[in-house]
């Protein structure tokens, strides 16, 4: 099996429209999708909401270009996407289960 990479993506978010605002329900859920498939491991949106970070596993940019494809909202945005060295974060969330 190919090994993933993890990729960082910088989306430029443009102002709201009525057709993009339509779209957030479903922009959600498939992010909810992709975080549950291990795909997306981060989604984080600016304050002033002018851009958006992912970090994504892929097994190239290509393949993460096709995963983009997936939301509902990419065709509104610029993206870059960057191969990243490594990628850490805390752990949030459900606390480890112990088997005492």
């Amino acid at each position: 099996p190919k090994q993933l990479k993890a990729f960082m993506v910088e989306f430029d978010v443009p102002p709201l429209t009525d057709e993009i605002v339509e779209l957030i329900p479903k922009q959600r859920m498939t992010v909810g999708k992709m975080m549950s498939a291990g795909t997306l491991l981060t989604y984080t949106l600016s304050a002033d909401r002018r851009k958006l970070w992912s970090v994504m596993l892929g097994s190239s940019a290509k393949g993460i270009e096709d995963e983009l494809q997936k939301f509902p909202l990419t065709r509104f945005m610029q993206y870059r996407i960057s191969e990243l060295m490594f990628h850490e974060a805390a752990t949030a969330g459900i606390p480890s289960m112990s088997m005492n």
